[in-house]
């Protein structure tokens, strides 16, 4: 079970509205102070229906790699539950709130990391492959634990480590979808692709719906 009680003292610096609405409507700032450093948490709220939660060092937050970095505070677990908390108070405060992330994945070089392993099952490719996703596996274990899926759709892009809940009181989730894979490609360049079991997913550029 994932517990979010374990978490840092959030404090709510307000909400700014966008001035062009378009693709991005509106965001929500927080902050809180974790053990070793400040952090600067952002929700981006999207006209497509989705909010977009990133967090970063305080000092980062203006820096152009500043949501990528991943630190070795030894309080990422902490970290992560303070920001998966924030989105359960959003979805409080606004049931149809639908969420996106994207978990940063570790830049690790493959063959220290495989000098430094403990024997396992796993092959050196698939070690390697599951301790770049770090992030993305907890904050998946928390997906699964604190957001239902009788009220929310669940898919995910492994590849690219991106997790979109999509909450089932709004309709035309694939359409939602589509939506957030046309916005990464044309300001991202991310080619979004949903894999795996995922109960919204596209095929063949063709919108599906699935639950």
């Amino acid at each position: 079970m994932f517990d979010t009680d374990k978490s840092y003292d959030i404090q709510f610096l307000g909400k700014k509205e966008s001035l062009q609405k378009e693709p991005m409507e509106a965001k929500s700032i927080f902050r809180f102070k974790a053990a070793k450093r400040k952090y600067f948490d952002t929700v981006e709220h999207y006209n497509f229906g989705v909010s977009a939660i990133k967090y970063c060092d305080l000092r980062d937050k203006d820096s152009k790699n500043a949501y990528t970095k991943i630190f070795n505070d030894h309080d990422g677990f902490k970290v992560i539950a303070t920001c998966i908390k924030i989105m359960h108070n959003l979805w409080k405060n606004d049931p149809k709130i639908s969420f996106a992330f994207y978990a940063s994945p570790r830049l690790v070089d493959l063959e220290k990391l495989n000098s430094s392993r403990k024997k396992t099952a796993l092959t050196n490719e698939e070690y390697y492959e599951k301790y770049k996703r770090t992030r993305f596996n907890i904050y998946e274990h928390a997906m699964i634990n604190l957001f239902p899926p009788k009220v929310f759709w669940k898919a995910k892009d492994w590849n690219n480590c991106i997790y979109v809940l999509l909450n089932k009181k709004r309709r035309k989730g694939a359409s939602r979808l589509a939506q957030i894979g046309k916005y990464l490609l044309e300001n991202h360049e991310i080619i979004f692709e949903v894999v795996g079991d995922s109960q919204v997913r596209i095929r063949n550029k063709q919108e599906i719906r699935i639950g």
